[in-house]
């Protein structure tokens, strides 16, 4: 028999054996108890994974849906020329450990906004990281049920060089709910012509 429990609040740090027992019953005869842990989604682990070399452009059409998203209202997409890169960011739980399994599948989500990630098995989320440019947005169609020529115009059409720009990201991140300190900070992307990128955070 599989019991599932969810627990109301994290086993505190300084609890690591747990901090409560379970104790099963049978025909009211107390049976073996055991610790219970409720693990949470606490920060991001370090050290932290960085990058520097070329990338191949891709011209994008973006949207609530897709990864990176781009907050356009329903029915328009985004288009942007984006040079980046998947980083594979781990996530420790309260006792510093990498998170548990039991997240597989958990929402990833940046300052509340979903980023169309979800945390694997192995206690890690994919997260496109870089820089583009935009050609701003669209309609999805150009009447109803006809879509916009404009995207597949811009879908097939040549990718532009990098921007030569460097900018800092701190960003706030949040497994189920569960916001990480430290999330995503001092993290420094820099892109240039033709197709580097550079992401440094120590």
């Amino acid at each position: 028999m599989v019991l599932q429990v969810t627990g109301v609040g994290m086993t505190p740090p300084e609890s690591p054996g747990g901090d409560a027992d379970i104790r099963a019953k049978l025909n009211a005869i107390p049976c073996k108890a055991t610790k219970a842990i409720v693990l949470v989604p606490t920060a991001i682990h370090s050290p932290h994974p960085t990058f520097n070399g070329s990338v191949v452009g891709q011209n994008r059409a973006l949207d609530l849906t897709t990864s990176p998203s781009a907050n356009v209202v329903a029915g328009n997409v985004l288009l942007a020329s984006l040079y980046i890169a998947i980083m594979t960011i781990t996530v420790d739980d309260q006792f510093g450990n990498t998170l548990h399994a039991i997240y597989g599948g958990a929402r990833v989500t940046e300052g509340g906004t979903p980023i169309n990630q979800v945390m694997t098995p192995f206690g890690t989320y994919s997260d496109p990281v870089g820089n583009g440019t935009s050609s701003g947005d669209v309609p999805v169609e150009s009447s109803p049920g006809t879509p916009n020529p404009a995207i597949a115009a811009f879908l097939a059409s040549p990718v532009p060089p990098a921007p030569s720009q460097t900018f800092p990201q701190n960003i706030a991140v949040e497994i189920e709910g569960h916001l990480l300190n430290p999330a995503i900070a001092n993290r420094l992307v820099t892109t240039s012509p033709p197709d580097n990128l550079k992401i440094e955070w120590p």
